[in-house]
């Protein structure tokens, strides 16, 4: 095992041009490449490896980061030579950030007959190796390694040092870097699902200033009814719908609340419902915003609002129909005159609604639908309201 020991720094110290590149590759992941070569060449070292895998499934893979070695051998150590290797034991034992040199532990007898060394290591002209476990992070554990040629002596003194300096300073930007890709993973999915979304999707910052919108709300902002833009500020078209809908936000914003403001007027009308971004939502975003303003359309929903209600409750389509008349105000015998059918028939059909969704009234069946659009439909595709 290695001893710390105390040295002086001094301008041709490697350990202070190495550790600034480990945490430029943090935002730049493309740049861990560059930074294992430099570790290696710092550590006369000829070839590299950084693998992670999951232990309980057995799972070796090769990080995108990882030199390649070409095809054929990755899959052999996966399929079989990773299975064997006594290093990951020993790596695995001394825990995170211990560097461990594999001659100080298996003697040559021991690599005469290791089928890893034998039938893999050797073959590929390696033999001494010096690393360790860099990081442990939701069931995946990442191994750093550095290999010498067959006929090269075995890590020693400054060089092994030098790695023992370098391990933790690895392990924390390999923490933050798996982090990060984490979120910008989640962030593009969000994004994707923004642009997908049968809504208008605005985001807004704490005095209603309009940050970024998805197509559909830049199309509903062009019309300027029941929503405008002046001056980069987002404003309902009658003042007392902008009080509110200001207001709406700003107690989402302070006190991240939900919130619902009418928009527009009969025959017209919108609903526009505040949420608090979460903190994945809001890498979304070039700007942070203070709260997301989603609208949609009450007197002609989406089709995709029909849809999802035929999903939840198991509606036919023409029982859909006439619950969607119903939320647009319309009374049933306009229901009935619009979609062509009797009264008759439309009663049958609005009890049939009450059945499968569990109400006996229409104001309250009007209350469970009038929710779908705004936030049952945005939390279905993936926009929620906590972290």
């Amino acid at each position: 095992m290695t001893h710390p020991h105390t040295s002086r720094t001094g301008p041709t110290d490697p350990f202070e041009a190495l550790a600034g590149s480990i945490y430029d590759a943090v935002l730049a992941p493309a740049r861990w490449r560059d930074l294992m070569e430099q570790v290696a060449a710092a550590i006369a070292a000829d070839r590299w490896h950084l693998l992670g895998w999951n232990p309980q499934g057995d799972h070796f893979g090769l990080l995108p980061a990882s030199q390649q070695d070409g095809s054929a051998v990755l899959t052999a150590y996966n399929e079989r030579y990773g299975a064997i290797d006594p290093r990951r034991e020993l790596s695995a034992r001394a825990g995170p950030g211990v560097v461990v040199a594999c001659h100080r532990h298996f003697a040559a007898r021991f690599v005469s007959r290791s089928e890893f060394y034998q039938d893999f290591m050797l073959p590929l002209g390696l033999h001494y190796a010096m690393g360790g476990c860099l990081l442990r992070e939701s069931g995946t554990e990442y191994q750093v390694g550095f290999q010498r040629q067959v006929g090269r002596a075995s890590f020693e003194g400054p060089h092994e040092e030098l790695l023992r300096r370098l391990m933790p300073h690895m392990a924390r930007a390999l923490q933050m870097t798996v982090q990060v890709q984490a979120r910008q993973r989640s962030a593009q999915s969000i994004s994707d699902a923004l642009a997908r979304l049968p809504l208008a999707v605005l985001a807004v910052d704490a005095d209603a200033r309009v940050l970024e919108a998805n197509e559909r709300a830049r199309a509903l902002l062009s019309t300027a009814d029941p929503l405008g833009s002046s001056r980069g500020t987002l404003e309902a078209r009658r003042w007392q719908q902008n009080e509110a809908l200001r207001a709406a936000i700003t107690r989402t914003a302070r006190e991240r609340t939900t919130g619902s403001v009418l928009l527009g007027e009969p025959g017209a009308r919108y609903t526009a419902t505040t949420l608090p971004p979460s903190e994945v939502t809001e890498d979304v975003w070039s700007t942070p915003p203070a709260a997301l303003v989603l609208v949609a359309a009450l007197d002609h929903p989406p089709t995709a609002a029909v849809e999802r209600w035929i999903e939840l409750f198991g509606l036919t389509l023409a029982e859909a129909r006439v619950a969607d008349a119903l939320l647009a105000g319309q009374p049933l015998k306009a229901c009935a005159r619009q979609l062509g059918v009797s009264v008759n028939t439309a009663k049958t059909q609005l009890h049939s609604v009450f059945d499968k969704t569990g109400t006996s009234r229409q104001a309250d069946l009007l209350h469970l639908l009038g929710r779908v659009p705004a936030v049952g439909t945005a939390q279905a595709e993936g926009i929620g309201t906590n972290g």
